[in-house]
């Protein structure tokens, strides 16, 4: 792939469709339960927002993507065995890049820098599902004095002995995440849902879903889990999944991550990734 320093024109012909999509790297710091963390998002204007943004494209369609970085710092823009080379971006610069994608599939496209993806520095790329209802489920995990190192580049890495206290959806812990219509789901009986996966944290996740099975359409890490119709699975660190739900029962079904501490805001439960599906008529 090869990245461009300038911001490339959308090429239309008979047969390819292209889609423009600009997003801004941009860190800072939020606060959460009363806890400030630095952070890092991907996201669709030049203010920092605690979501990442998301992007969905049809099979085969041409994306073009330009990437404004806002931090003062080095990023790159690298999406695994799409884009990990020629896709570094100076701080304060703007890079574009080219490509399509040729089957339906899930992606995330990050930054590799430590001050970067391993503080939240990680969006969703969908391939696919353009007439479907979609949601989009992008999880994380942090430890607030460890994000600060990070951001401040006094850390690099994840410790063995890392403790998280903070778990988010979209950017979200419960009770607020009830509040984001992007996490908690609301549908119609049987009207069919698409959901996007991403583990941009830094543990293994553990989905699991009252009153439903979901089928598991497509997974990065693990493939052998495709086909899978179950109501608890793992979704692994950096993997990304796409899940169908048909809603076939009415009423309101808590969907949460299976790991105790993760449901917990500061070791207080509930909280964290603690989300809902709500089925109207």
């Amino acid at each position: 792939m090869k990245a461009l320093v300038s911001i490339l024109c959308v090429v239309m012909t008979s047969s390819l469709l292209a889609l423009d999509v600009t997003v801004f790297i941009n860190r800072d710091t939020l606060t959460t339960n009363g806890v400030n963390i630095a952070a890092c998002r991907f996201n669709s204007d030049i203010e920092f927002s605690r979501q990442n943004t998301t992007v969905q494209v049809a099979v085969g369609e041409i994306l073009n993507i330009t990437v404004v970085n806002n931090d003062i710092l080095e990023h790159s823009f690298t999406i695994d065995g799409i884009l990990e080379s020629d896709n570094l971006i100076n701080g304060g610069e703007t890079a574009s890049f080219e490509f399509q994608v040729d089957q339906i599939s899930s992606h995330r496209f990050y930054s590799d820098k430590p001050y970067g993806r391993l503080i939240g520095a990680c969006g969703i790329l969908l391939v696919g599902f353009e007439s479907e209802l979609c949601y989009f489920w992008n999880l994380l995990d942090t430890q607030a004095q460890l994000s600060h190192d990070l951001s401040n580049q006094v850390a690099t890495e994840i410790p063995f002995n890392y403790v998280p206290h903070l778990f988010f959806i979209n950017g979200y812990a419960f009770p607020q995440i009830l509040d984001d219509p992007n996490t908690a789901i609301e549908v119609q009986l049987n009207q069919p849902v698409v959901i996007a996966v991403a583990n941009s944290g830094n543990m293994d996740h553990m989905l699991h879903w009252h009153g439903f099975h979901v089928e598991i359409l497509y997974s990065a890490y693990q493939p052998e889990r495709i086909g899978w119709i179950k109501d608890t699975f793992p979704v692994k660190k950096g993997d990304t999944m796409i899940l169908h739900l048909i809603p076939d029962q009415l009423g309101i079904y808590p969907v949460h991550d299976h790991n105790l501490v993760t449901v917990t805001n500061l070791g207080i439960y509930p909280g964290g990734m603690l989300t809902r599906v709500t089925v109207v008529e």
